[in-house]
């Protein structure tokens, strides 16, 4: 088993850590005692492979790194996406306001010339 001393009072065993990239799987330690996903196919793109392609892990400190920047990622991902809403939600606002003034003008137009 391998683990990493933090101080002497905590140990971690990294094989009951989960993957950081979200994957489900629990860490599989190698002979060097670096950590990596069981579901790692290599750098080819095999279906099962996770995103940690080819990721080893020397410690814990690194497995809570990579789930923190996989967090920062997606946070920074539904920030991009909602500004990008954003923007549709204004020029759908403004359509929309466009149309009723078009509707308004078109009813207005119709009524005096009958």
């Amino acid at each position: 088993m391998t683990t990493l001393t933090i101080d002497p009072a905590t140990t971690v065993d990294m094989t009951t850590l989960d993957c950081p990239y979200g994957c489900g799987e629990k860490l599989v330690v190698n002979e060097d005692g670096e950590a990596n996903c069981p579901t790692d196919g290599g750098p080819f793109g095999w279906a099962d492979e996770c995103e940690g392609c080819t990721a080893y892990f020397p410690h814990a400190d690194a497995v809570v790194d990579a789930a923190y920047d996989v967090y920062r990622f997606e946070k920074q991902q539904l920030r991009f996406w909602q500004a990008e809403l954003g923007k549709y939600q204004e020029l759908v606002s403004e359509a929309e306001k466009a149309v009723r003034r078009a509707d308004k003008r078109w009813d207005r137009i119709a009524t005096q010339h009958g």
